[in-house]
C-alpha cells in the first residue's frame, strides 16, 4: 500500500519541478535571446509594415509597427533596438513626447549607438528644449568621441542662437578632421558660408586624402549574405550609422567629389578661377565610379574575402530595390547637367572664357537636356539662371530665376530668390532686391555674402546706419573683427 502511494507522489513531484523549470526558462528566456535573433524580429518587423530606401525609410502602418515592436521590446527589454525603431517612428509621426520617451529606454539599456542620442537631441530641440537638446548631444559625444552629427547639432544650435565662436568650435576638432571625411566637409562648409574661404581650404588641406569605406557599407554584406551574417559589422568599431542610413555601396568616391567641389567653390568666391576649374574637373573625374567594383572593395574590406556570383547578384538586386524606392523622392533632383558640370560652365564664364563656356553649356545641358520632372521643380530654370549671370546676360538670369520662383511661390528653397535678388542688384533695382533679402533674412543671417549683399542695398538705397550694420556682421563672421 504504501508502495502506491510513493510512486505517484514521486512522479507528481518531478513533473511539477519540470513545470517550475518551464515556467522559469520561459521567464528568462527573453534575457538570453540571441542577439542576431533579436534584431532579426525588430528588422522582419519594420520590413513588414515600412518601405525601407537607400537613404530613408516610410512606414506605411507606424500603428502596426509599433504594436509588434513593443511585443519584441517588452519581451527582450536588455537591447536597445526596438526602443529606438519605436521611438524613431513617434518622431517621424512627430509626437516629440513619446519619441524622447522610447529614446531614454533605450538609452536605459546601455547598448545604445549614437544615433539614439543624435534622434533624443532632435526631439528635444523640436519640441523647444534646447537645454535638453545641447545635454544630450554633449553625453553623446563623451561616449562616442568621432561622430559627426553630434558635433554637427551643436554647433546648429550655437548657430541658432548666433554664437559663431562656439559653433566653428564645435566644427572644428582637429582629431576628428583627419579621421572622418563627412566631418571634415561640415566644418569646411560652415567655414565657407561664413566667408572665411582660405581657412575653409585649409580644413580640406587636413584630411589626409584617404578615403574610408564607412560602415554603412554592411548594407552590402547584409544583402549578400543575410542578416545574421552581416550583424558583426554593424558593432565594430561603434558603427556611425543607423540602419535605414546603410547605403549598400562606398561614398568614398562621392565624398571626394564633393570635397573637390568645395574647394572649387572656395577659389571661385577668391577670385582664382583656374583653380577651381582644376578641382571642378577632379570632381567630374571622382564621380565616374564603378558601383560594382565598389561593392566588391567593400566586401572585401568588411569580410576578408571575395564575393561569390551569388551573393554580387544579391547585393546588386537589394540596392537597385533601395534606389528604386528613393527614386520617388529623389527624382526632381535629377538632371543631365550635374551642379558641378554647371559650375564648371560658371567658372569659365567669371574667367571670361565664354567660347569655352558655351562649349560646355551645349555639351551638358543645351536644348532643354533635362529629365522632365525636373520642368515641375524649377530646377532647370535655376541652372539656366545661373549660367546666364555668370555670362552677365542678366535679362535671360532674371527670366529664368523669376519662373523658377513663380513654380514654387512657396517653397523655402533660397537659391531661386537668392539668384532673382543678386539679378536685380546687377540692373539697379536695389528695392526689389532688398524686399527679397529681407525674407530670407531668418534663415540666411550667418551667410557672409547674404549680408554683404543686403549692406549693398542699404548703402545703395540711402540707409547708411543699415548699410554699416549688416557690414558689420558680414566682418564678424568672416572673422575680421572680435
Amino acid at each position: 500500500m504504501e508502495k502506491k502511494i510513493v510512486i505517484p507522489v514521486a512522479v507528481g513531484c518531478s513533473t511539477l519541478l519540470i513545470i517550475v523549470l518551464i515556467a522559469i526558462i520561459s521567464l528568462l528566456s527573453p534575457f538570453f535571446t540571441p542577439k542576431e535573433l533579436y534584431f532579426d524580429k525588430v528588422n522582419k518587423a519594420m520590413n513588414k509594415y515600412c518601405n525601407t530606401g537607400l537613404f530613408s525609410y516610410e512606414c506605411k502602418n507606424p500603428a502596426g509597427a509599433l504594436v509588434e515592436l513593443k511585443k519584441i521590446a517588452s519581451s527582450n527589454p536588455k537591447y536597445y533596438y526596438a526602443y529606438y525603431k519605436i521611438g524613431d517612428i513617434y518622431r517621424q509621426q512627430r509626437d516629440y513626447q513619446n519619441a524622447i520617451y522610447y529614446f531614454k529606454k533605450a538609452i536605459e539599456t546601455e547598448q545604445v549607438n549614437p544615433e539614439v542620442y543624435s534622434w533624443l537631441g532632435t526631439c528635444y530641440n523640436s519640441s523647444g528644449q534646447q537645454d535638453s537638446a545641447l545635454e544630450t548631444y554633449k553625453k553623446g559625444i563623451e561616449l562616442f568621441p568621432e561622430h559627426r552629427m553630434l558635433y554637427m547639432s551643436i554647433s546648429n544650435i550655437y548657430l541658432s542662437r548666433k554664437d559663431i565662436e562656439s559653433a566653428i568650435k564645435y566644427y572644428s576638432k582637429p582629431d576628428i578632421l583627419k579621421k572622418n571625411h563627412e566631418y571634415n566637409l561640415d566644418s569646411a562648409r560652415l567655414l565657407s558660408t561664413l566667408g572665411r574661404y582660405n581657412d575653409s581650404i585649409k580644413t580640406l588641406d587636413k584630411f589626409d586624402g584617404t578615403i574610408n569605406i564607412l560602415h554603412r557599407d554592411c548594407k552590402v554584406v547584409e544583402a549578400a549574405e543575410g542578416f545574421k551574417a552581416a550583424l558583426g559589422c554593424r558593432f565594430v568599431e561603434g558603427s556611425s550609422s543607423s540602419m535605414e542610413n546603410m547605403t549598400g555601396l562606398s561614398f568614398g568616391d562621392i565624398h571626394k567629389t564633393f570635397r573637390f567641389a568645395l574647394y572649387a567653390d572656395n577659389y571661385m568666391k577668391l577670385g582664382n578661377y583656374d583653380k577651381a576649374i582644376e578641382y571642378l574637373n577632379k570632381a567630374e573625374e571622382a564621380v565616374n565610379f564603378d558601383e560594382e567594383e565598389v561593392m566588391d572593395r567593400t566586401f572585401q574590406k568588411i569580410k576578408g574575402r571575395k564575393m561569390t556570383d551569388a551573393e554580387r547578384k544579391a547585393a546588386k538586386k537589394d540596392f537597385e530595390r533601395r534606389k528604386k524606392y528613393d527614386a520617388r523622392y529623389k527624382e526632381n533632383d535629377i538632371t543631365e547637367m550635374s551642379e558641378t558640370q554647371r559650375k564648371l560652365i560658371e567658372a569659365y564664364a567669371l574667367k571670361g572664357d565664354i567660347k569655352t563656356a558655351n562649349k560646355l553649356y551645349e555639351k551638358y545641358g543645351a536644348n532643354g537636356n533635362y529629365k522632365v520632372s525636373l520642368n515641375l521643380s524649377g530646377d532647370k530654370e535655376v541652372y539656366e539662371g545661373y549660367i546666364s549671370f555668370a555670362k552677365r546676360d542678366y535679362k535671360s538670369a532674371k527670366a529664368n530665376f523669376k519662373q523658377a520662383v513663380e513654380k514654387n511661390p512657396k517653397s523655402c528653397a533660397s537659391e531661386p530668390k537668392l539668384g532673382l535678388a543678386r539679378t536685380y542688384m546687377k540692373q539697379g533695382e536695389y528695392e526689389a532686391a532688398l524686399e527679397i533679402f529681407k525674407s530670407l533674412r531668418k534663415h540666411r543671417w550667418y551667410d557672409y555674402e547674404f549680408n554683404r549683399d543686403l549692406a549693398e542695398c542699404y548703402s545703395q538705397l540711402g540707409d547708411e546706419d543699415k548699410a554699416q550694420e549688416y557690414f558689420e556682421i558680414a566682418s564678424r563672421l568672416k572673422g575680421e573683427r572680435k
